[in-house]
């Protein structure tokens, strides 16, 4: 029986934890070290394979994690899709610049994710997300995404004639509530 009666004083701080749960298991996910993003370096492996780790890291966000984008520069490839993220922060420290210095930007428009095969299908935008409650895109500072839309503009009026419309918008948000895009900079898209 005092066993028992001792126990019962100790159940508030054994079940509150178990209450708060999701909130005590809240994380914090480095895009560079968690994610393997490789900042500062605009080769064509890398540009993929940072848009690869931006896909990954945003689909193991759960209701009260944290994605952080160090305060570094991350080139990286379009068709970055996020879907159903509830409670999350998505905060930007640096840049990520959807190009790639190092390759031809023809190569770059010719290889860029598409909704089908061929070179003529749709372009994905730079970032997509759908469904979403309750996101905050946020930085420290300014965080930036540079979408370097020169490349899909080309010699102006001809530029538009090859591709009109069939090019990545930056940053696409639909079907959402309770979303806060602050502190910013959304640089040619």
């Amino acid at each position: 029986y005092q066993a028992i009666m001792g126990l019962s004083a100790w159940l508030p701080f054994i079940a509150l934890p178990l209450l708060l749960g999701h909130h005590a298991a809240a994380k914090v996910f480095n895009f560079e070290t968690d994610g393997k993003a490789t900042p500062n370096d605009d080769s064509w492996e890398v540009v993929w394979r940072n848009g690869a780790a931006l896909n990954a890291s945003l689909a193991l966000l759960q209701p009260g994690d944290t994605l952080l984008v160090p305060a570094k520069r991350f080139y990286l490839m379009g068709g970055i899709v996020a879907t159903d993220l509830q409670s999350v922060l998505i905060q930007i420290d640096g840049v990520l610049d959807f190009s790639s210095a190092s390759l031809n930007a023809e190569r770059y428009i010719r290889e860029f994710p598409r909704q089908g095969p061929g070179a003529s299908a749709r372009v994905l935008e730079c970032l997509s997300f759908s469904n979403l409650i309750n996101v905050t895109f946020t930085s420290n500072g300014e965080g930036q995404l540079h979408g370097r839309g020169e490349k899909w503009w080309g010699v102006p009026g001809i530029g538009y004639l090859v591709r009109k419309e069939n090019r990545p918008r930056l940053f696409v948000i639909r079907n959402a509530t309770d979303i806060l895009v602050e502190h910013m900079f959304l640089r040619d898209s």
